[in-house]
């Protein structure tokens, strides 16, 4: 059975522990860092997009390589999660960088992100297990492509 690292903290340096602490430029970096640091998450980020007759997926997961899934501008991005079987999901919550962009509080836990701006997007996703409980899973880079 995964067991989910403890989901850190992100906030203003006052009162920060020096041992445990890490100093980072901005609230956005620190949201997506801390998904970047999750060992052993049960829940794993997947997007999928349509375009025309074609459909784009993300790489599976490898903590040594990142995931990036390049998108056409004015298209809707499908974002949703896989899970461990012993995984117990209560909801699931789509961040880019610090801004909630969407929710989901059912199975199969999919949002429709309809018409992100073109450029890149750090997207990770905060889960809470039905002990009340809050995990994050790792992140994926979502490249817009710029309008022609």
């Amino acid at each position: 059975m995964h067991h989910p690292a403890e989901f850190a903290a992100a906030g203003p340096g006052a009162g920060f522990d020096k041992e445990t602490a890490a100093w980072l430029p901005n609230k956005e970096v620190a949201f997506v860092w801390r998904a970047w640091v999750t060992k052993k998450s049960p829940v794993v980020l997947q997007t999928a997009t349509v375009t025309g007759t074609e459909k784009s997926t993300l790489p599976a997961w490898n903590p040594k390589k990142g995931r990036t899934l390049m998108v056409a501008p004015g298209g809707e991005v499908e974002l949703s999660v896989t899970a461990d079987e012993n995984a117990a999901i209560k909801s699931v919550k789509y961040y880019e960088a610090d801004k909630l962009i969407g929710a989901s509080n059912t199975a199969p836990w999919t949002f429709a992100w309809k018409n992100p701006a073109s450029g890149t997007h750090p997207v990770w996703v905060e889960w809470t297990d039905t002990a009340g409980k809050v995990h994050a899973a790792n992140p994926a880079l979502i490249a817009v492509k710029f309008k022609e």
